[in-house]
């Protein structure tokens, strides 16, 4: 069961397990440092809420102490600028390479500044597409400043939604995309490029 005690600096009853009845004086890491000889800590400013708060001396002289909590640590991060410059992209200790297999069967690729991004993502298949007709066919109606719409679709010839070989994809009209799946029925040439009989 759970022992009441009563904080030795703010007077409030606070609860800990038996384990801590006896070294438990304080209900809060405030409390503790506010009763701690200044010696050993130190008063700070949170950068983000302006509110003071004291952290231990040794944490303060490894450059620590800029904000009194996680939650307006994460602020500061959320809104900083240089932060996301410092972990963005590979950068970032958890980058993978910026590809990444998602769980329907298709693979992501990491295109912050394309128009169709989700979450800095886009299906690599459409990157390829895109690449592979602004070099042989840059004035094409389906490309819009050099990207595919969405109502433009990207076709797996051989149904393998990860094998994004150029030679294995097409780029149709969404209504001519669905056809072929229903119904087998082959795009008209100006539904489709490249004009190709796709694989069966």
């Amino acid at each position: 069961m759970p022992i009441t005690k009563t904080c030795r600096n703010c007077g409030t009853e606070f609860k800990v397990p038996p384990c801590r009845a006896k070294t438990a004086y304080t209900c809060s890491k405030a409390c503790k440092y506010a009763m701690t000889p200044k010696t050993r800590s130190q008063l700070c400013k949170c950068e983000t809420c302006g509110s003071e708060f004291h952290t231990p001396l040794s944490h303060y002289k490894r450059g620590e102490g800029r904000f009194c909590s996680r939650a307006c640590h994460a602020v500061w991060q959320a809104a900083s600028e240089e932060y996301s410059a410092r972990v963005c992209g590979d950068n970032n200790p958890m980058w993978k390479g910026g590809v990444v297999s998602h769980r329907d069967g298709y693979i992501y690729q990491s295109k912050p500044q394309h128009p169709l991004t989700s979450n800095g993502y886009v299906l690599q298949h459409r990157l390829v597409m895109e690449d592979r007709m602004r070099e042989e066919v840059p004035d094409h109606p389906f490309l819009t400043e050099g990207y595919l719409p969405v109502a433009i679709h990207v076709h797996h010839r051989d149904n393998d939604k990860a094998n994004n070989h150029p030679g294995n994809l097409m780029a149709m009209t969404g209504e001519a995309h669905l056809r072929w799946h229903n119904s087998s029925r082959l795009p008209d040439p100006w539904e489709c490029w490249p004009n190709i009989h796709p694989a069966a």
